[in-house]
């Protein structure tokens, strides 16, 4: 039996949901594109560009985030490309079929011909989340979450810190 599982959805019934991680996401673009002469890009450039994006259903929270900002910015995203997993979706930019954005810890992932930027104005954040059923009462998974939230205090006094 699973007793626990990272995701990325907050709708199941009968489980409990707390946020394990939340980092920043960046745009990625073709090396060989216009975007990559900025060092940051301002949401008005994303206006008129195709964009790949994870679907809706698997990443709810960064897909809403990012619709709203554009929508907040005057203009609805050019959305040509939905993909289930991120590493699709920077093959898919590297492929030259348009720009996404992709958590932070994706730029340790791969070394392809893309160029990551920030957004000027917009902290677009991508959250993981751990989910449990309320009712679950097995001892390695309350062990498994007094771990994680000890780590969780140490990475916030670390940020404090900084």
């Amino acid at each position: 039996m699973i007793s626990a599982s990272f995701i990325r959805l907050y709708s199941i019934p009968r489980y409990i949901w707390k946020r394990c991680r939340a980092v920043r996401a960046f745009w990625l673009c073709r090396s060989s594109t216009r975007l990559t002469a900025k060092q940051t890009i301002d949401i008005q450039d994303l206006k008129n560009e195709p964009i790949i994006t994870l679907s809706k259903e698997t990443w709810p929270t960064l897909y809403l985030e990012f619709v709203n900002y554009c929508e907040q910015a005057g203009f609805k995203p050019k959305i040509v490309q939905e993909a289930t997993e991120y590493q699709m979706v920077i093959g898919l930019v590297s492929a030259g079929i348009g720009v996404t954005f992709v958590p932070s810890s994706a730029k340790k992932l791969f070394n392809l011909e893309v160029a990551y930027r920030g957004i000027n104005q917009v902290q677009l954040t991508a959250e993981w989340v751990i989910a449990y059923r309320k009712d679950n009462q097995n001892p390695i998974l309350k062990h498994f979450l007094d771990i994680m939230n000890k780590r969780q205090a140490l990475l916030q006094a670390d940020k404090e810190n900084a």
